[in-house]
């Protein structure tokens, strides 16, 4: 069993610049052909869905990163501060 790891969902949403995405469909060719290889030597792969949220970071997205929160203590990222 695999477990891709934090897999990010909206493009806004970036942690690491090496990151799985799957936010578009023009992205199911390059899912299907890892799921096909894994799939070949008869393992199991599930993806782990991710929103990297205030803490995506700001080199690897062109818009403000959605908040869970506008609270303070929750809104605020090692990286920057969403207004």
């Amino acid at each position: 069993m695999i477990i891709s790891g934090h897999i990010h969902v909206a493009n806004e949403s970036k942690a690491s610049r090496l990151q799985i995405r799957i936010y578009d469909d023009k992205l199911i060719p390059g899912l299907k052909e890892m799921t096909d290889a894994v799939h070949e030597y008869d393992g199991k792969i599930i993806t782990q869905l991710a929103d990297a949220g205030t803490f995506a970071l700001d080199e690897l997205i062109e818009e403000t990163p959605y908040a869970v929160s506008l609270f303070d203590e929750l809104s605020e990222s090692p990286r920057k501060r969403i207004t």
